[in-house]
This record gives C-alpha cells, sequence and structure tokens, in this order.
C-alpha cells in the first residue's frame, strides 16, 4: 500500500483528495502547514507527495526545491493541485522546480487517479535503477 503525505491547507480539498486516495486503498497522511512540510516528509517517509498552491507560492517552490536537492528523496513524485487554470501558473512550476504532475481543481476523478499510477509507477521504477 503506497503512502500519501497531502499538504494541503484547503480542508475542503484535502478531505476530497483523501476520500479519493482511501477509496483506491492508499494510505493518506495529511499536514495542513506547508512551512513544516519537509520535515513531515522527512518524519513520514511518503511514497508521495500531493500539496496545492498556497497563496505564497514561494513556500510552495522553496519545498519543491528542497525535495529536488536532497539525496534520500530527490525521486520522491510529488503531484500539485491548483484551483486556477491558468497554463502561464503551469509551464514556470514544472520547468523550474521539476514538478512531476499538475493538476487543477475541480478534479477530473479518472484523470487524477490516472496521474498518480502513472507517477506511482514511475518512482519504483526509478527505484530499481
Amino acid at each position: 500500500m503506497s503512502k500519501f503525505l497531502l499538504l494541503i491547507d484547503d480542508v475542503k480539498l484535502a478531505n476530497r483528495v483523501s476520500n479519493i486516495l482511501i477509496q483506491n486503498s492508499f494510505e493518506v497522511i495529511g499536514e495542513p502547514n506547508l512551512d513544516i512540510g519537509f520535515h513531515r516528509i522527512q518524519e513520514t517517509n511518503p511514497d508521495f507527495v500531493i500539496m496545492n498552491i498556497t497563496d505564497d507560492q514561494s513556500k510552495n517552490w522553496k519545498l519543491h526545491y528542497q525535495i529536488r536537492t536532497s539525496d534520500n528523496i530527490e525521486k520522491l513524485p510529488i503531484l500539485v493541485i491548483n484551483d486556477k487554470n491558468f497554463k502561464s501558473d503551469k509551464i514556470p512550476g514544472l520547468i523550474s522546480t521539476r514538478l512531476d504532475d499538475y493538476v487543477t481543481d475541480p478534479l477530473d476523478l479518472d484523470d487524477f487517479l490516472l496521474r498518480i499510477r502513472y507517477l506511482l509507477d514511475r518512482a519504483t521504477s526509478l527505484k530499481q535503477t
């Protein structure tokens, strides 16, 4: 069973995502405070991180950078959820932080689960190399 860390400060979104993951047999750990996100990653050793874009996006990009430059978790899959559907928001974040994927809210359930499964499979393959 894969373990997900949800770094989502929006309670309604966190509950929706958590319910989707639990219904699909994933373990879920929630943490609404992005400021301690890196600590929670180290503490819980998740297989996957899902976070939402906060009002202060610099916190998101800082956390992505911390993950990508840490030897033991640099390949940890990261999926970001944003309630904005602006392509201009998507591209710089994906490029500058080596973000794995990005979805917009409201979530398309099938697409969301497909992206998660793809990223989990890719992470498993990367661990084996």
